[in-house]
């Protein structure tokens, strides 16, 4: 299991199983399909199962976040974005000045100016781990309840074809 700082601070462990206590877990995973095991019947394999599984069956906890790489990228730029939006908001304020919109906080301009700096570090790092992969990478989310789900996951993992890149505990 591997340690995280999250952005606000918060250790955050990036876990290679289930917990029971959560509704689902969200993974970034690499697909590594030249190491599936085949089926003798059919052919296919553990990570086109779970993707078929999770399209195409009745799993209301499991979701397919990012079906590729360039989808999740697409979203980490906008993120990105978002935040540096943010960051020239509140540069532009007195540093004890709380922004309108974050009167319920009463987070100052100083306070959330240092938090969207770790924010924006922390999706360019996310950004270039997920550049610098070769290959399919999905983001899933699986419920704890979905059985079938989390057996092609766990079997995945077991034959190298699912490779966890993060995960976040929901």
């Amino acid at each position: 299991m591997l340690e995280l700082y999250t952005a606000r601070d918060r250790k955050m462990k990036i876990r290679d199983s289930f917990v029971s206590n959560s509704s689902s877990t969200s993974y970034i995973i690499k697909i590594h399909k030249e190491k599936s095991k085949k089926c003798p019947t059919c052919g296919r394999g553990n990570d086109l199962d779970l993707l078929e599984i999770i399209r195409n069956g009745d799993h209301l906890d499991s979701k397919i976040g990012y079906d590729t790489k360039e989808d999740y990228m697409r979203e980490l730029e906008f993120q990105m974005r978002r935040v540096k939006k943010d960051i020239e908001e509140f540069a532009a304020l007195e540093p004890n000045e709380v922004p309108e919109r974050f009167r319920r906080s009463a987070a100052s301009a100083k306070e959330l100016l240092e938090w969207s700096h770790r924010e924006l570090k922390e999706l360019r790092d996310e950004y270039d781990q997920v550049a610098a992969i070769e290959g399919e990478v999905v983001a899933v989310d699986i419920g704890y309840h979905d059985e079938i789900v989390k057996y092609a996951f766990e079997a995945g993992q077991k034959d190298g074809s699912i490779e966890i890149i993060s995960s976040m505990v929901f």
